[in-house]
Parts: structure tokens; C-alpha cells; sequence
């Protein structure tokens, strides 16, 4: 009897399951089941709370937002997987705003998440403002994530505010009213009407303006003046004449004493007598005697100055004797 009370239960739950399976079938119209869509994010879409649940119930939609302030990327995967019974459409992430400064780390936490929900048919990422260093590089990261799974959207809520006033607060990221409406619009848009077309390109970078290369100009021929040469007369200046020194001839007794002095045996001598001979003494054969007529005369110069002074003693001697 223990053994059949279980059984009994489990026939009892099943037989109301199937009861109310078959009366939801008749109440709901034929074909008109009602899509539904899970939000969860942080307090930047919270901002958007009011006229996003409105919108999504305006059109139809069973909604369920989860969001909440100062939430990191890995709170809003435990919040995901608390609604896993709910993920049966759609489902809207914003998430990162609070932890991506590490890029590696907040990847690894995208692909974490993105890697459990494969199995939900729609799943929307929206960016985050790009008002810091290192929001282009975890948006980045989501597009690279996303680029490798099929039901993923990438909402760029970046691209669609940029140039846009007024749609923030002064940190750039928390809505105000009007960026409200427009985050609405976005989500809606693509969640219900898919107006946007499955978006996870970067966008295109603005090309910078093409400069037409500066013309080239032919270089400036500046003329050039030839001077002709300078002409310096040159003054011809005729040599010096010096004239000859002609020595007076020597008096036949000059000559005689000459070579009477000179020996004639010596080169010198020989000289000597040619030129007094020749009535005169040229220089040019004075200067040529040889070292040994000149030592000749030295000599013989000397042997006539010791006579002189010897005369000169013998005549003083002389004078000096009494009479």
C-alpha cells in the first residue's frame, strides 16, 4: 500500500497537467500564441523600465524586466539563469557598464553567458556608450563573441546615440527621458518589429578627407650673368742693366810690383801675370783664384808686414844711439 501511494500521486499531477494543457489550448485562439521576452541589465536600462515594459506590452508581448543598479556582468548571468524557465523567445542583455575595464575578463564573461542562452532562439546585446577608454574594447569583445553565435544581435546603442544631446546625464550613460524613449525605440524595434537588420559590425570608420597632392611647380630658372674674364694688363718691365765694373788699370809699376810679389810658380801667380800682362785686373778672374794662389798671398803678405816692422825696430834702434 506504501508503494502505491507514490504512483498515485505521479498519475494524479500528470492528469492535471494534461487538463490544463487541454484547457489552455481552447481558451488561447488558434495560432495566436503570445510571444514573450526576458530583460536584464543594470541601472542604464533601468532607466528604460516604464515605457519599455509599456511598449512591449502595447504589441502583444509578455515582458519581464530584471534590472538593477551598480550590477556586474556576473550578477546579470546569475539573474539570466534564474529566468531559465522563462527563455523561451527572446531575450534583451546590457551589461558591462560596471565591470569591463578589464577586457580579457569581461570576454571571458560574455562567451560564458552567451555560450548557456544557445539555446534561446533570439538573444539582443546592446553596447554601452562609449565615454570611456575601454568601452570601444569591450564592445568590441561583444561583437568578436557574438560573431561566433547565430541567435546573437548586437544592439549598438553607441552608434545610434552618437551625436546625439540631451538622450544622457552628465557620466554620458544613465538615460534621461528622452534617452529612455530611445533606448525603447531600439529594443522594441528590433525585438518586435527585427526593423533593424542583425547588427554586430563595427561601425565604419569615418575616412579621413583625400588631399589632392601639391602641385608641382617647375623650379624657377633664375638667369644667370656671365661676366666676361677680367682683363689685368700685364706690365712687362724690362730687366735691370747693371753695367760692368771696369777696374782702372794697373800703373806698370803696380804691375811690376805685383808680379814681383806673386810667384808665378802657383796657379795664382799664373793668374796674376795674365791679367797684368792684359794691362788691367778683371774681377770675375780675381775672384776665380784658387784656394792655394790666395794662401800664396796671405804668406807672402805676411813675410812683407814682419820685414816692414823689423826695418822700423833696426830705424828706431838707430835713432835712439848717442853721437
Amino acid at each position: 500500500m506504501k508503494r502505491l501511494l507514490p504512483m498515485k500521486r505521479m498519475l494524479a499531477l500528470l492528469l492535471a497537467g494534461l487538463m490544463t494543457a487541454i484547457l489552455l489550448s481552447f481558451a488561447a485562439p488558434s495560432g495566436a500564441q503570445q510571444r514573450s521576452v526576458v530583460v536584464v541589465g543594470d541601472s542604464i536600462i533601468l532607466g528604460a523600465q516604464t515605457p519599455m515594459v509599456a511598449a512591449f506590452s502595447n504589441a502583444g508581448w509578455g515582458i519581464n524586466f530584471d534590472a538593477a543598479v551598480s550590477r556586474s556582468t556576473s550578477a546579470g548571468a546569475a539573474a539570466i539563469d534564474s529566468h531559465w524557465m522563462e527563455l523561451t523567445d527572446s531575450l534583451v542583455i546590457n551589461l558591462g557598464a560596471n565591470d569591463a575595464g578589464n577586457t580579457a575578463a569581461y570576454r571571458q564573461k560574455v562567451e560564458q553567458i552567451l555560450t548557456s542562452t544557445a539555446g534561446v532562439p533570439h538573444v539582443y546585446w546592446l553596447t554601452i556608450r562609449e565615454v570611456r577608454d575601454y568601452y570601444p574594447a569591450a564592445n568590441q569583445a561583444v561583437r568578436e563573441v557574438a560573431a561566433g553565435h547565430p541567435n546573437v544581435t548586437v544592439l549598438d546603442w553607441n552608434a545610434a546615440t552618437a551625436g546625439s544631446t540631451g538622450l544622457t546625464a552628465g557620466d554620458g550613460l544613465h538615460l534621461t527621458n528622452a534617452g529612455a524613449a530611445a533606448m525603447t525605440d531600439l529594443v522594441a524595434g528590433a525585438v518586435v518589429n527585427s526593423v533593424l537588420p542583425q547588427a554586430g559590425a563595427v561601425p565604419a570608420p569615418i575616412s579621413p578627407p583625400v588631399t589632392a597632392p601639391p602641385a608641382t611647380l617647375p623650379p624657377e630658372t633664375v638667369p644667370v650673368t656671365t661676366l666676361p674674364p677680367e682683363t689685368v694688363p700685364v706690365t712687362t718691365v724690362p730687366p735691370a742693366t747693371v753695367p760692368p765694373t771696369t777696374l782702372p788699370p794697373q800703373s806698370s809699376t803696380t804691375s811690376s810690383r805685383l808680379a814681383a810679389i806673386v810667384p808665378k810658380s802657383t796657379a795664382g801667380g799664373k793668374r796674376m801675370e795674365q791679367a797684368l800682362d792684359s794691362g788691367g785686373v778683371d774681377v770675375g778672374s780675381a775672384l776665380g783664384w784658387t784656394l792655394g794662389g790666395g794662401f800664396a798671398l796671405v804668406v807672402v803678405l805676411l813675410a812683407l808686414g814682419g820685414a816692414a816692422l823689423g826695418a822700423w825696430a833696426l830705424v828706431g834702434a838707430g835713432a835712439k844711439t848717442p853721437e
